[in-house]
């Protein structure tokens, strides 16, 4: 990677924590661009470079979550709907609670759920979109998204483990 598509990234990175930083303090109809550069130490040309609205650092975020859990399935050889990878999508659900939560608490989850949507759509692979089976994908992605955020709000009791098996039984996996 060159010295300017890292030193985009940082600037990138330090947007989105900024960010997510600020969703902990005020609420996100709250937060201006101008908080958020501030608090990045950004250029507003960096900001306006980068993105286009405080949705779209939410989008980009979200993303780099799909892709750490894509490059998890595919480095461990595992199906998104395994136990293996409802294993991992529990245990990388728990590694970004945090934001995850604020997106949601900030009536900004359809944003994390189209991305998740799209993803599974796409881990299917070649199902048509006349094919039936397509609402099972829709109801694994917000089945699974709704069981977290509780499990969250109830402050994590029972561990990864036991919540994806517990998901695996009930019949959300394998599609």
């Amino acid at each position: 990677m060159d010295k300017r598509m890292e030193a985009n990234r940082i600037v990138k990175d330090k947007i989105g924590m900024s960010l997510m930083h600020l969703m902990s303090k005020k609420n996100f109809s709250d937060i201006t661009v101008t908080d958020i550069i501030t608090h990045a130490k950004v250029a507003r040309a960096s900001y306006y470079r980068n993105f286009s609205s405080k949705e779209d650092i939410i989008v980009s975020l979200t993303t780099d979550i799909m892709e750490n859990f894509s490059n998890g399935l595919e480095i461990a050889g595992y199906r998104y709907d395994s136990k293996e990878g409802i294993l991992l999508a529990f245990r990388l659900f728990r590694l970004y609670r945090l934001f995850i939560l604020r997106v949601h608490k900030a009536g900004l989850a359809s944003i994390y759920q189209e991305i998740f949507d799209d993803y599974l759509v796409r881990m299917a692979g070649n199902m048509k979109c006349s094919d039936i089976n397509r609402y099972l994908l829709y109801y694994f992605s917000g089945a699974l998204y709704n069981v977290f955020i509780k499990w969250v709000e109830n402050g994590m009791r029972e561990d990864c483990e036991q919540m994806a098996m517990l998901i695996y039984r009930r019949g959300l996996g394998p599609l």
